[in-house]
């Protein structure tokens, strides 16, 4: 199977994927510091995907580790990502984190304005002006857990960890998207995962217990194969493939979907992950807000 067909199933298994790594961090939350799941989660997403490299992608792979200013400054912004998020999700809760973070749309075309000269007519769209204040008034929604001591929403550090994750994932984004085109999306992320597993050992070292890894049970260790597997090497590389049989615009509206199955997943595990009724407002302007600025760069 080739070309649409295949991006169509290459973009829902990257959406589903996605949506199921704030479920997979708040689990494994007791079982690790989050430094050290960060690193525990690439080491073994980097692990399956240089067991496909070696096989299928050699001379990339090798082309994309030796290009280290590519994947290098790729794998830098992601650490700085990673860490974020999984410290965030500690602090709140899988769909919350799922909802907040798709902030990141409205920071990748504003970083684009600011880069490419081809994006700045996007930034005049009304509809992307009007997507933005939607986008911003949703996060307010979502924040606003306990609207009986008042609508100010509390800024607590996942609340602000997780805006940063949105800005760090628009520059990831940004960049990715100049460097796919030359490379392979596998073996680019294989290597752009080598170097964040290399990083993400280090800020582990330093914040973090890697060696608390080793005592963990097999049940554990197993999800948290799972959990770098899935929604990190799979999402990934589905979607990076999918962006470009399928481009950008349509992958972005279906990467929006993925805060539903994260909070029907986590519902089912965690009382708390329950929305008010100002947060599923919240939630349905932010997405649709989102969603507007995708189809004014699409019309753009």
């Amino acid at each position: 199977m080739h070309g649409r067909a295949s991006g169509y199933i290459a973009i829902a298994a990257a959406s589903l994927a996605w949506s199921v790594a704030p479920v997979f961090i708040r689990y494994l939350s007791n079982a690790y510091d989050p430094y050290t799941q960060a690193f525990v989660r690439y080491l073994d997403a980097t692990a399956a995907l240089m067991l496909l490299c070696l096989v299928f992608y050699r001379a990339p792979l090798r082309a994309a580790l030796a290009n280290v200013r590519a994947t290098g400054g790729l794998a830098l912004v992601n650490i700085v990502m990673q860490v974020l998020l999984t410290a965030s999700i500690y602090h709140t809760t899988a769909t919350s984190a799922a909802l907040i973070t798709k902030l990141q749309i409205v920071f990748v075309i504003v970083l684009s304005y600011l880069l490419f000269h081809e994006e700045r007519a996007v930034i005049r769209n009304p509809k992307f002006l009007a997507g933005t204040a939607m986008g911003l008034l949703g996060v307010w929604g979502v924040l606003l857990e306990h609207p009986e001591t008042g609508l100010l929403p509390q800024l607590n550090y996942a609340a602000v960890g997780l805006i940063l994750v949105s800005v760090a994932w628009a520059v990831y984004a940004v960049y990715g998207k100049h460097v796919v085109s030359d490379i392979q999306p596998i073996p680019l992320f294989g290597a752009v995962a080598v170097y964040t597993t290399a990083g993400l050992f280090v800020v582990a070292l330093v914040a973090g217990h890697p060696w608390d890894a080793c005592t963990v049970d097999a049940r554990i260790a197993l999800l948290t194969f799972v959990s770098g597997v899935v929604p990190i090497a799979i999402a990934h590389c589905s979607f990076h493939y999918a962006q470009r049989e399928l481009g950008a615009s349509f992958c972005g509206s279906m990467i929006l979907t993925s805060p539903l199955f994260t909070h029907l997943i986590a519902i089912a595990l965690w009382p708390d992950e329950w929305m008010n009724a100002w947060q599923w407002t919240g939630a349905g302007v932010l997405l649709t807000g989102s969603y507007l600025v995708i189809r004014a760069k699409a019309r753009t």
